[in-house]
């Protein structure tokens, strides 16, 4: 193979592989449509596209690539279900299913054309998150099997956004770009939530009826939670919750839709019921409140104030409201409420089962990976735990644990550094740490540092890493030498 093949090729070069890629879209696209029938095999075809557009992106070194595998990983479950639909067969395990982990392995292939140049506070922070992964892996894999496979993806592969962002070089145009871009996301995704809560599309229904999501309620219109094109109504929550930082706090990062954005992201979380995202969105916009000078705090929270205060009068008129508020006010009674209950008492019978083996049950014994496993049977109450530090410690043991949060602290800690070192890059690394805390505090909730919700946590704290690009030096102008104009003198 010859050498230059594998050179990263120029904005310019990367704009015209577009062609290209609408040629296999067009081309695949034509595929689906004739396989999507009963027994078609629409799915594996979908697959198959979706994963060579991110080759192709990866190859040319596309700035677009981010961008793809960000709508990959919150597209494809909604996907999944349209193409289930179509074919009128539910595939409890599909291709479509790790769709986004394949994609986002292509980032593999411009990381190691640059040979993998980070800081060294990065390098640390995740050596301490490698041990903790690996240590957790060989655990798992020797207890648990298949599910330790799904599980160690979940984990290891997200991380490879944080990588890939960190060795980037973005001028402020393109990270504005970028968080722009991860804004009219959430967007689209919020916009499809309204459909959803509203009308309920035939394919969701049908997922819901034949996947039993009972916690998801009746597939009516106005009472279903809403979980968009993702696959369960915590994604979307965690999705537009911080999207909404960047979006109330500055407004050239709200993307094309503007207020009128932040109104059908709110209304879109709202629809999710999920109540515990409201505390993670106050401490994701305090801690990017907190980490500017003075000016930029009073400037923050005069802007946050207008904006809250424009939606708090456009709330009541929220169609389905009725739903919504009797959600809300469980929380004024959460001691008999039946979800609190239910997570309080998995919670403490995890924490049991921590104390009797400390040293973990390793990656695939807990969450939706040990569905995987056909003799997973005893301990069910404890497969669901919602509390992620629960789940993380019954998963790593007690020195896994340590280790995973002593490197995420150490990462906290070095883009605080970099706060200060790089004051132009101050809004960036603002809103890295601001996703940090809000993961932080999404922790007692859910387990968040894995899969989908990881992708989000790594391409923000990724953006604030990215690397300055290099500056122009102009060539110095040639130095007179009066030898030259011996000749000349009269």
């Amino acid at each position: 193979m010859r050498r230059d093949l594998l050179q990263p090729v120029s904005a310019k070069e990367s704009s015209g592989i577009v062609p290209l890629i609408l040629l296999i879209l067009i081309t695949f696209s034509l595929f689906i449509y004739l396989s999507a029938v009963p027994g078609g095999n629409s799915s594996l075809i979908t697959f198959i596209l979706i994963c060579t557009l991110s080759v192709v992106l990866a190859f040319t070194d596309s700035p677009y690539l981010i961008q793809y595998l960000l709508y990959i990983w919150v597209a494809a479950p909604g996907l999944r279900r349209m193409l289930d639909y179509l074919q009128d067969t539910f595939q409890a395990v599909s291709p479509l299913v790790v769709v986004a982990l394949a994609t986002t392995l292509t980032t593999l292939i411009p990381i190691l054309r640059r040979r993998i140049k980070l800081d060294s506070g990065i390098i640390r922070a995740l050596g301490l998150v490698a041990i903790a992964i690996l240590y957790a892996s060989i655990l798992g894999l020797l207890r648990n099997g298949t599910p330790a496979i799904y599980d160690i993806a979940n984990f290891c592969i997200p991380i490879l956004i944080l990588i890939y962002m960190s060795i980037q070089k973005l001028d402020t145009h393109a990270r504005d770009s970028l968080i722009r871009s991860f804004v009219n996301m959430a967007v689209l995704v919020a916009a499809y939530g309204w459909i959803q809560f509203l009308f309920v599309p035939v394919w969701d229904a049908y997922w819901v009826n034949h996947a039993h999501m009972k916690s998801l309620g009746i597939a009516h219109s106005l009472t279903l939670k809403v979980f968009s094109t993702m696959n369960a109504p915590s994604s979307v929550a965690c999705l537009l919750g911080l999207a909404l930082v960047p979006m109330l706090l500055v407004p050239r990062w709200r993307g094309i839709f503007g207020l009128f954005g932040i109104v059908v992201v709110a209304g879109a979380l709202a629809f999710t019921l999920v109540r515990s995202v409201w505390i993670f969105l106050a401490v994701g916009m305090f801690t990017f409140i907190l980490t500017g000078n003075g000016k930029q705090r009073w400037t923050s929270a005069v802007r946050l104030a207008l904006t809250v205060g424009i939606i708090a009068i456009l709330f009541p008129f929220i169609p389905g409201l009725k739903t919504i508020s009797k959600r809300a006010d469980t929380i004024t009674d959460i001691k008999h409420d039946q979800s609190y209950q239910i997570r309080m008492l998995g919670t403490f019978n995890a924490l049991e089962d921590f104390f009797k083996e400390p040293m973990g049950k390793g990656l695939g014994s807990l969450g939706e990976s040990s569905k995987l496993a056909s003799d997973t049977t005893e301990n069910t109450s404890l497969n669901f735990v919602d509390n992620g530090f629960i789940v993380i410690m019954n998963t790593f043991g007690l020195l896994g644990t340590a280790a995973l949060f002593l490197g995420l602290g150490m990462l906290f800690k070095t883009m605080r550094k970099s706060n200060f070192d790089h004051p132009q890059y101050r809004d960036y690394t603002k809103l890295g740490l601001a996703a940090f805390l809000y993961y932080f505090a999404s922790l007692p909730f859910g387990n968040s540092l894995q899969g989908v919700t990881a992708v989000f946590l790594w391409f923000l704290v990724g953006l604030g890493f990215a690397k300055p690009p290099e500056a122009k030096v102009s060539p110095k102008p040639t130095s007179f030498s009066p030898n030259l104009h011996r000749g000349f003198r009269v």
